[in-house]
């Protein structure tokens, strides 16, 4: 398990895990970003209280729709 995985609270990585899982469901194209993917890229890690996502801007409606569905 990642750095992060060790300080994030349990809560919080389960949320973060559902939202990327339903983007994924639907086939909406996102990079994660942030925190996260700084830890990915180079082994530094820091505590955050966020999901950083990218989108393509034609994505945004449908990314806003299939996260308020999953709630």
């Amino acid at each position: 398990m990642s750095a992060l995985g060790d300080i994030l609270a349990p809560e919080a990585r389960q949320f973060y895990r559902a939202a990327m899982k339903a983007l994924a469901t639907a086939n909406v194209r996102f990079l994660v970003g942030g925190a996260y993917a700084l830890e990915r890229y180079t082994a530094i890690s820091r505590d955050t209280k966020d999901l950083d996502i990218f989108v393509h801007p034609s994505d945004h409606e449908r990314v806003v729709q299939v996260l308020e569905e999953a709630g």
